[in-house]
């Protein structure tokens, strides 16, 4: 395919099953695939991922290239259930994250 979409699809299965999946899809994506992975999982999300949106309610929250930072931030969000408005506040949640 040119563009492959995975919607929460490397979340099912047991872990040898999880692995073997996530490898097959690095593989596929190297080959110059484009791919877009919906998925709640910070650890996929890092693993696979060049470029981040985050959505919430169907509003973007934030875009970028910086996967780790939105990351934290995202995992901020879901500890603190507050929302981060704009890219100050984003980073803040990151920085926030990283001194627990």
């Amino acid at each position: 395919p040119d563009i492959l979409i995975l919607d929460e699809v490397l979340s099912v299965g047991d872990g040898a099953f999880r692995i073997k999946s996530g490898d097959k899809m690095k593989e596929i994506l190297s080959g110059g695939v484009t791919g877009i992975l919906v998925s709640h999982s910070g650890g996929q999300v890092r693993d696979m991922c060049n470029k981040i949106l985050w959505l919430d309610h169907g509003k973007q929250v934030a875009f970028g290239s910086d996967v780790q930072m939105l990351c934290d931030a995202y995992e901020q969000f879901m500890a603190t259930k507050k929302l981060p408005e704009g890219e100050e506040e984003i980073r803040a949640a990151a920085e926030a994250l990283l001194k627990e």
